[in-house]
């Protein structure tokens, strides 16, 4: 299918596995981010409520598949098998046709404001910090839908592109963007399969705390005052998407869900 052009239209997957905290209208009505904190031990300990949990350090990551990356433009250094550290950088498909607003079918997912109330994003979601965000996902339309993967909340975004789908990594202090081309060799029924994006924020050892939720609020202006379960609210399986998301890695627990502010 295509617009008048010999471009295909085409789909893509992103998978947002762990700690990846989704503000709704930020920086501006039109957008929609997903923030995944800088979570490693000297932030964690830097922050009492944090330490006091002795909760385990995460690293974010990007992950591609090999057999549907076209080509890479740029620096970034990708390992072996397509996995990127992620330390200060912005995520964005360039190519999307999919108009604001985000389809928001994320009502599953918990919230901050349900263990805060009136929570607001704070300076890491904005401040494109290194030092507090390890990266932003950027996207103004497309459909957003969650489901349980083991015990925790994923969210998946499905957008729409003109061409094969096109990521832009774009470091936060400057510097040269990577731009990463992307295909699905795979053909069903007529129609090319998704190209399949993981972006992940998971604990660096396997671990079933649920504390690990507390984390999201790195991205918020203040912390709960008590203890959270999250375990109390979450996405049922949902198998009309689940084929969407590949196996999780130290991601058990209710405390590795993904969560979302309300919208303001």
């Amino acid at each position: 299918m295509s617009f008048g052009t010999s471009l295909e239209m085409q789909r893509a997957w992103v998978n947002f596995f762990g700690v990846c905290t989704h503000f709704p209208q930020v920086p501006d009505p039109s957008n929609w981010r997903v923030v995944l904190p800088n979570a490693s031990k000297e932030v964690i300990d830097a922050h009492p409520p944090l330490k006091k949990k002795n909760i385990c350090p995460h690293a974010a990551h990007l992950q591609l598949l090999k057999e549907q990356v076209v080509s890479i433009e740029g620096d970034a250094p990708f390992d072996a098998d397509y996995m990127l550290d992620l330390k200060g950088v912005t995520l964005q498909i360039t190519n999307s046709t999919m108009a604001a607003p985000v389809k928001d079918y994320t009502g599953c997912s918990p919230r901050l404001s349900q263990w805060l109330s009136g929570v607001g994003p704070g300076p890491a979601v904005t401040a494109a910090d290194p030092k507090s965000a390890a990266c932003y996902f950027d996207f103004s339309g497309g459909h957003l839908r969650g489901t349980k993967v083991d015990k925790a909340c994923v969210l998946l975004l499905t957008t729409t592109t003109l061409g094969n789908p096109q990521l832009r990594i774009t470091p936060f202090l400057g510097g040269k963007s990577t731009l990463v081309t992307l295909r699905n060799p795979k053909v069903e029924g007529g129609l090319r399969l998704p190209v399949c994006i993981n972006v992940m924020n998971h604990p660096t050892v396997a671990s079933q705390d649920p504390n690990h939720f507390l984390l999201h609020y790195l991205a918020a202006d203040g912390f709960p005052p008590g203890d959270v379960d999250p375990a109390v609210i979450g996405c049922e399986t949902n198998p009309s998407i689940a084929s969407g998301f590949l196996e999780l890695v130290n991601a058990e627990s209710a405390g590795c869900s993904n969560a979302t502010h309300p919208h303001s």
